[in-house]
């Protein structure tokens, strides 16, 4: 199963940490977000990754090269317009041949990434497979509803969630969802939307299964969540010294 990245946005609401380096390499503790999740994905044993960029982010061309000294190979993509999440996933399209993938956006910050939700598609259970986590305001976030352990409904940022579960910007979909691509037209807000090629899925009776994360995620895009992000980062991985006082490992 191939890969691909999403890091073309512009990161205006974490200005001004993204006037002079794109959102996805903003650090946390020490490591740029886009380096973690590259290491995550070779962990999870996807080597062939797709970067999808806009026409500025050269940095990240120089940050991770050809992939080499992560154990994978890197291709990347543009994306001329920023026009939502699956018109991201269509600029990467030649690489990914109409074929099966795992996608993860490149502000999310997220350990541990189960290996079932992969395997779900990989197997053919799933035609799409979503990482969920419980979180205290779903009004921010795509949200899943369930029944009987599959999503049955997905809805973008409502206004009255039907429950609590967003989608934590990590997916695995089978071939069909390029049908569901296909067949998009721009939302309210002029974007073509992911959550709809996957509702496409739904509709169309394709089965489409999640995970759900035991421990928080964090989506990087306002300097308030970047500063979450590396407290937590901090103190998971730091160590009780000698007296009590802790220092990074």
């Amino acid at each position: 199963m191939k890969g691909m990245i999403l890091c073309a946005g512009h990161g205006t609401r974490l200005r001004p940490f993204t006037y002079s380096r794109p959102k996805c390499t903003v650090p946390v503790n020490g490591v740029p977000v886009i380096v973690s999740i590259v290491e995550q994905f070779v962990k999870l044993g996807i080597n062939d990754i797709g970067v999808v960029l806009n026409a500025t982010q050269h940095q990240i061309r120089r940050l991770l090269g050809n992939g080499s000294s992560f154990g994978a190979s890197i291709s990347y993509f543009l994306q001329d317009e920023a026009l939502g999440l699956a018109h991201a996933v269509q600029a990467g399209r030649s690489f990914l041949q109409d074929g099966p993938f795992f996608l993860m956006l490149g502000d999310n910050l997220v350990n541990d990434v189960p290996s079932a939700l992969i395997e779900q598609v990989a197997n053919g259970n799933a035609e799409a497979s979503l990482l969920l986590a419980r979180v205290d305001d779903p009004r921010q976030f795509g949200v899943a509803t369930l029944r009987e352990g599959i999503i049955v409904r997905l809805d973008e940022k409502p206004a009255a969630p039907m429950s609590d579960l967003a989608i934590v910007g990590v997916y695995a979909f089978g071939g069909a969802i390029f049908q569901m691509l296909d067949r998009l037209q721009p939302s309210a807000r002029g974007e073509y939307e992911i959550t709809d090629a996957i509702m496409g899925l739904i509709e169309a009776g394709a089965r489409v299964t999640y995970s759900l994360m035991a421990e928080p995620f964090f989506d990087i895009g306002n300097p308030d969540r970047w500063l979450a992000a590396n407290r937590f980062m901090l103190d998971r991985y730091s160590v009780t010294a000698v007296g009590g006082s802790k220092g990074l490992m």
